[in-house]
C-alpha cells in the first residue's frame, strides 16, 4: 500500500521512478503539481534516454460526473 502525503496528497517518495511507455528505460519524477479544487495531485515523470514526458494524476477526482440529458418528447 502506499502512503500519502497528506498536505499536497501526493504519493511517498517512493514512486519517483516508473518506466516509460516508448522506451521501457526508468523515468525520474520531475515534478509535482498540487491538487486545485476538485482536481487530484500531478506529478510529472520525464525519460532521459528518448526525452518522453508523462503527467500522472494520483487519486480520484471528487467532482460528479455529468450525463447529457435529452428533453422528453
Amino acid at each position: 500500500m502506499t502512503s500519502i502525503d497528506s498536505e499536497q496528497g501526493f504519493p511517498a517518495q517512493s514512486d519517483e521512478t516508473r518506466s516509460c511507455e516508448t522506451c521501457n528505460a526508468a523515468m525520474t519524477l520531475i515534478g509535482r503539481l498540487p491538487r486545485i479544487l476538485l482536481r487530484p495531485p500531478v506529478q510529472v515523470y520525464r525519460c532521459f534516454s528518448c526525452n518522453n514526458v508523462v503527467s500522472a494524476e494520483h487519486g480520484l477526482s471528487a467532482e460528479p460526473s455529468r450525463a447529457a440529458t435529452s428533453p422528453d418528447a
